[in-house]
């Protein structure tokens, strides 16, 4: 059969093709080439070109220059080239190419494949069983919601897969930083090389997640509660859904984020971050350096093995740390935080917080509100801040510093330093050689059998009181031995036990000093 060559001219050109196999040439311009039954081969050359195969299997070539291009009906190659075009297969099993330029694929009905090549590429099979591939660039690759199998290959660069249709379709993320949404069908994802974003949502697919190398995230949004459990026990990690409409499986992914339900989510050995958002959720870390986010709800956050790092959010949550070394922050709300056996950090934020150290050398910051905190074992270091608080240091050589309210502070058995703060504060020095500081207003600093020899740095005659009805064999002031240091400095001396009163001498003080 003849073969027709047209070849346009510098400016715009309109060519028509005819009902034989037709060779068309745009040249310079922005020209429109529309094509006729039997094959055609089109080049829009130069300019921002209009390329329409029409029917049969046509080739399409738009070159330089920003192009539309339209396969047709029929099995059609079409090749954007240069600039950002935009592609469409049209009718039947079409391949299409963006080339360099950030472009727009489309391949219509049948089963088609699309290569993205060069730029930042949208990528859409449409209907029928397509394969697409994003190659170069950030790209966007969906699956066509028509029931049927589709490949997905996003290749290098930060691509984003979205799923839909209810049928099973394949992806992969390849290099780069992938994000992943699927639908309600039963997707198998591979996230490659990079730290991959992979969302799902709840429907009645079963889902197989692989997040392959790098540090991944699975994304579960919406108001459904969601059971996920990433422990290696097995090849795969489940999840499933509390509506029981879908469940599936993960492996290899890092990192969980949930939505508004109430969630139940287990990490493993490696450094996960899981934030559970609103809802009631329980979050267990496992070992591994984790960070576990509360977030909205009454949550239960649990470090387990290593250094973790749990924040609770504005519900009244609970946080255990564990083991090693942990950070545990209470933030709104009246949150319990307890530490573990290492060296934790605990800030309880706002709200009337309950924080315990255990053992281990402890920093306990209540933070605002009425605050009750405990060192345990060990050398801890504790703050009360805003708020009326109750601190006790427990064993171990303790600092209690109460804040500007009227706190109780309670040193233990070992030698603390205790500094009162603002406030009518009630300090307790306990057993050992202590060191008490009421600072401003009126303090009460109260002793019990077998205190040891302990200092009080400002006491304030007339203002403060030595609260001793606790101690035996003290039923008056006259059973208390007053005893002076060289420089006058006052000591009050009750059997072996002493307190030593610096910067006051026995000629400040009077009965009403003392409470026995």
């Amino acid at each position: 059969m003849a073969t027709f060559v047209y070849k346009g001219g510098a400016g715009n050109n309109l060519i028509n093709g005819s009902d034989f196999d037709d060779l068309m040439y745009g040249r310079g311009g922005n020209d429109t080439l529309i094509g006729a039954a039997f094959p055609d081969t089109l080049y829009g050359e130069t300019g921002n070109d209009v390329l329409s195969g029409d029917q049969d299997s046509d080739r399409l070539y738009g070159g330089p220059g920003i192009d539309t291009l339209w396969g047709g009906d029929g099995n059609d190659f079409l090749w954007g080239g240069s600039d950002a075009d935009s592609v469409f297969g049209g009718g039947g099993n079409d391949s299409l190419k963006g080339g360099t330029g950030n472009d727009s694929l489309l391949g219509d009905p049948g089963n088609d494949t699309l290569w993205g090549e060069a730029g930042n590429d949208i990528l859409d099979g449409g209907e029928g069983i397509d394969s697409v591939y994003g190659n170069d660039g950030d790209d966007t690759l969906r699956a066509g919601n028509d029931g049927m199998r589709d490949g997905l290959f996003g290749q290098a660069g930060d691509d984003t897969f979205i799923a839909s249709g209810d049928f099973f379709d394949v992806f992969e993320g390849g290099t780069g930083n992938d994000t992943f949404e699927g639908s309600s069908g039963r997707d198998l994802f591979r996230g490659g090389a990079g730290d991959d974003l992979i969302i799902v949502r709840g429907g009645d697919g079963r889902d197989r997640l692989f997040g392959d190398a790098g540090n991944d995230t699975a994304k579960f949004p919406g108001s459904t509660s969601v059971y996920v459990d990433i422990r290696a026990a097995k090849d795969y990690f489940i999840f499933r859904f509390a509506s029981g409409n879908e469940r599936g499986a993960l492996s290899t992914v890092e990192n969980i984020i949930t939505g508004s339900g109430d969630d139940d989510l287990i990490g493993n050995g490696a450094a996960n971050r899981m934030a559970s958002g609103a809802g009631n959720d329980h979050v267990n870390g496992q070992s591994g350096m984790d960070t576990l986010l509360g977030q909205g709800g009454h949550d239960t956050l649990v470090g387990e093995q290593s250094d973790d790092l749990l924040r609770g959010g504005p519900g009244n949550d609970r946080l255990l740390g564990r083991g090693n070394d942990d950070r545990l922050e209470g933030n709104g709300g009246n949150d319990t935080l307890e530490g573990g056996n290492h060296q934790d950090l605990l800030e309880g934020g706002a709200g009337n917080d309950t924080l315990k150290g255990n053992s281990g050398n402890d920093t306990v910051n209540g933070g605002g509100g009425r605050d009750t905190a405990f060192g345990g074992p060990g050398a801890d270091s504790l703050s009360g801040d805003a708020g009326a608080d109750t601190l006790s240091g427990d064993g171990g050589r303790d600092t209690l510093v109460g804040g500007n309210d009227n706190d109780l502070l309670k040193g233990g058995n070992d030698a603390d330093v205790i500094y009162g703060g603002g406030g009518r504060d009630r300090i307790i020095g306990g057993a050992g050689n202590d060191i008490m500081t009421g600072n401003a207003d009126k303090d009460f600093f109260v002793f019990q059998n077998g205190f040891g020899k302990d200092q009080i740095t400002d006491f304030q005659p007339n203002v403060d009181k030595i609260d001793l009805r606790a101690v035996s064999g003290v039923d008056s002031f006259s059973d208390i031995k007053q005893v002076s240091w060289d420089d006058g400095t006052a000591v009050a001396k009750i059997g072996r036990n002493e307190i030593v009163l610096t910067g006051v001498t026995w000629s400040d003080l009077d009965a009403g000093d003392f409470l026995v």
